[in-house]
């Protein structure tokens, strides 16, 4: 399963090639798969999100981005269906057209951020996932 949205929103800081903050908003209701009844019940019953809308990421420490287009790991919280964790991930960085790109594969356990797992009686979906993200910048 995969799903996907443009409701994305933040702020992110650097300042002397170092990433100084940063806060990624996602707005989990307007996640869209191929699939319209797994997507009521992923928002109704996995994620709850009349009560849970947003899964947010907040960067913890800074970061020295000193070898341009790199791999960074990057520690920051983590909040999904009302639960924060601490994680630290790879961001890929790359520069296009004035742009900065950020791109990183989250791997994320549903128990961790007490969701059940997705259970349609004939389909069952695996206990963990990725949140993918994948952000083009401009000043």
């Amino acid at each position: 399963m995969t799903g996907r949205t443009k409701k994305v929103s933040g702020n992110i800081v650097v300042k002397n090639k170092t990433l100084e903050s940063a806060t990624i908003n996602l707005k989990v209701a307007d996640i869209k798969t191929d699939a319209s009844k797994r997507d009521d019940y992923f928002r109704t019953k996995a994620l709850e999100t009349s009560k849970y809308p947003d899964a947010t990421f907040v960067l913890s420490q800074p970061v020295k981005l000193d070898k341009g287009a790199a791999t960074y790991n990057v520690t920051g919280t983590m909040m999904i269906h009302g639960v924060k964790k601490t994680l630290t991930i790879p961001i890929k960085t790359g520069y296009q057209n004035q742009r900065v790109q950020l791109a990183s594969s989250i791997p994320v356990t549903f128990k961790d951020f007490n969701v059940n797992a997705p259970s349609l009686g004939f389909v069952k979906v695996e206990d963990h996932g990725k949140v993918e993200v994948f952000l083009s910048l401009t000043k």
